[in-house]
């Protein structure tokens, strides 16, 4: 979850050099990691959580609906 977290903030210097949707890209990845291995872990709590920022970070680059 940390690993999504500081990719979906980013740096200042991965913001100048990248854009915002490859970043975000990769914050879902992590996510998506993150709510497997929660799962696998059956810790039902952080892996709703890590679905829920999934969700909100495919929302912020437009592919939610």
């Amino acid at each position: 979850m940390e690993k999504g977290n500081q990719k979906c903030k980013g740096s200042f210097f991965k913001n100048i050099f990248s854009n915002k949707s490859e970043r975000v890209e990769k914050a879902i990845e992590c996510y998506k990691n993150a709510a497997t291995n929660y799962k696998l872990a059956k810790n039902w709590e952080d892996c709703s959580k890590a679905y829920l920022r999934m969700a909100e970070c495919e929302q912020s680059i437009g592919g939610g609906s």
